[in-house]
This record gives structure tokens, sequence and C-alpha cells, in this order.
């Protein structure tokens, strides 16, 4: 998707958070920067950004111009609410640079996997950190899945 990538967080207190993750998933070498919004964001305003994102969406662009810079091809609103802001306003792509909608990514992602388990029997390997999950969770989640299934069976 993008040979070099730049991540934007809320506020420079959760950049040191979003660096601790790339290292731990080993992708620091794709990474062209770490971006925060000009103005850190909190709660209250977040509650405000969302009916009215000018500020948040204009600081957010002035992170992309500064990753495009810096060589990104592609940059990440790297925080949920910041990726809603983000994507409600429509933001992608700015020019040549990407935006990630790291919220529908992950939803894509796992349908995908689901596909593949499904049609091609390729499933997680149980080993380390992908260790099955207690038999009562999946039991529960099976009556939650069978129960939606009916439902929408019933339409």
């Amino acid at each position: 998707m993008a040979e070099k990538f730049a991540l934007t967080t809320l506020a420079p207190a959760n950049v040191k958070r979003v660096k601790a993750l790339v290292k731990r998933h080993g992708l620091e070498s794709r990474v062209s920067g770490y971006y925060s919004l000009a103005h850190p964001v909190d709660e209250d305003i977040l509650n405000v950004a969302i009916k009215k994102p000018k500020q948040v969406v204009a600081d957010f662009l002035a992170t992309a111009e500064q990753a495009k810079a810096d060589g990104a091809d592609l940059i990440v609103p790297a925080e949920g609410v910041l990726n809603l802001i983000i994507r409600r306003s429509n933001i992608n792509p700015i020019g040549r640079l990407s935006v990630l909608d790291c919220v529908a990514t992950s939803f894509l992602y796992a349908e995908m996997m689901v596909t593949m388990q499904r049609r091609l029997g390729i499933g997680v390997g149980r080993m380390g950190s992908y260790a099955m999950p207690p038999a009562d969770l999946l039991a529960e989640l099976d009556a939650v899945t069978n129960a939606k299934k009916a439902k929408q069976k019933n339409k």
C-alpha cells in the first residue's frame, strides 16, 4: 500500500505509545515520521470536533503536508476519534498522499481472514499470541452469532 507511511496523533504525549506499537510490529523502517496535531486535543475539544471538525481537520492537513515533505506515501490518523473525524470529513486522498482509514481497514482485514478460512481452509496458528480463547467465551460468541443468523433468516 505504501513504501513509507506517517502516523498522526491527537497530542504529542501519544506519540510515545504509537512508536511502541510500531516497534512491536517491526515496522520502524517503514515510518517516515510521527506527528501530532498543532493544537493538542483533549476530550472536551474532541466532543466539539465531532460536530465542528474545522480546526482538527486543518491541523491534520498540516501534518499531512509535513509527512509528504518527509517522504510519506500514506498517512494514518493513529487514534480512533481522529480517524473518525478525518473519515467523516472525506479527507482522502490529500494530493497524492493516501489517508488510511484504520478502523475500516481493521474490519476489512477481519472479513478477509474469515473469507480465507471459509474458502481456503486457512486458519490461525494457535501458538503464542494467537492461543485459543476460553471455551466458555467461544460458546457465548457462537450463541450470539447463531441468534443473529436466525434473526436474519426469519426476515
